[in-house]
């Protein structure tokens, strides 16, 4: 965000868009949300996911 804050999305269900709204709200995993104005948001960035393949 423009203030220097992270807000984690450990996956797309912690993320909603509002239609026509210039916010997105994420949640976090005790209930809680922030709506966070898209303008402010200066990058994104994308975790890579872990193998989580077993070996057989």
């Amino acid at each position: 965000m423009a203030d220097g804050r992270e807000y984690r999305v450990p996956h797309r269900d912690y993320l909603s868009f509002p239609p026509k709204a210039p916010y997105v709200i994420v949640y976090d995993d005790v209930g809680h949300f922030t709506a966070l104005p898209l303008q402010t948001m200066t990058g994104l960035r994308v975790a890579v996911a872990e193998n989580r393949t077993s070996e057989k």
